[in-house]
């Protein structure tokens, strides 16, 4: 995902779920967004999220830490997707919207 936070544009990991490894199958979905290579506090700031791509479906883990190990190879493959995917090359449709916001870069 690209993440859009306070005009700063960061690659991002997205999970879109309900957790089922923690057991919080009864709740209703939940949306995580993971900044890679940023530590941006999010709350309190308006935060847009585009999804990209979808990595693999939900699944549940033995244990968390299988779940973390999972993580990290998602994570790999969302920076190959993301170095492929310009956010030019996402964003076409988005760019007079971004250009009226004075998106900025994190780099």
């Amino acid at each position: 995902a690209w993440c859009l936070v306070e005009r700063h544009l960061c690659a991002a990991a997205a999970y879109i779920g309900t957790a089922p490894t923690f057991h919080f199958a009864h709740r209703s979905w939940m949306v995580e967004v993971h900044l890679l290579d940023r530590h941006v506090e999010l709350y309190d700031h308006q935060v847009e999220v585009f999804i990209v791509s979808r990595i693999r479906p939900e699944r549940l883990f033995p244990s968390p830490q299988h779940l973390k190990e999972q993580i990290s190879r998602d994570i790999e493959a969302i920076r190959d997707i993301l170095q492929k995917q310009s956010p030019r090359k996402v964003f076409r449709r988005w760019l007079p919207y971004l250009a009226q916001q004075q998106v900025e870069s994190f780099g």
